[in-house]
């Protein structure tokens, strides 16, 4: 009978993370902040309309939250492309 291992071949996000070549690095470490503070600060102006108009805002700001994803989901497949194709070479 065969022992299970945990974790054989799998890699811990830390792990990956530290794997990236330089540009991805660059690209991902400068990105995520960025997108972070715009999260945030989404976040407070949606906190501050809630208390003027919250039927408003419920209508208005959640179309905009697909402009903060869409930022994110750039910067991370970006940086997924870089690695893979400094990788490549």
């Amino acid at each position: 009978m065969k022992k299970k291992r945990p974790n054989q071949g799998k890699k811990s996000l830390i792990q990956c993370v530290n794997e990236l070549s330089r540009e991805a690095s660059i690209l991902l470490f400068s990105g995520l902040p960025i997108t972070l503070v715009a999260l945030l600060s989404f976040y407070s102006t949606v906190l501050r309309e809630m208390e003027r108009d919250p039927e408003l805002t419920r209508l208005i700001y959640p179309p905009m939250l697909e402009y903060i994803f869409m930022a994110l989901t750039l910067t991370v497949i970006g940086a997924i492309l870089f690695d893979i194709a400094d990788k490549k070479e």
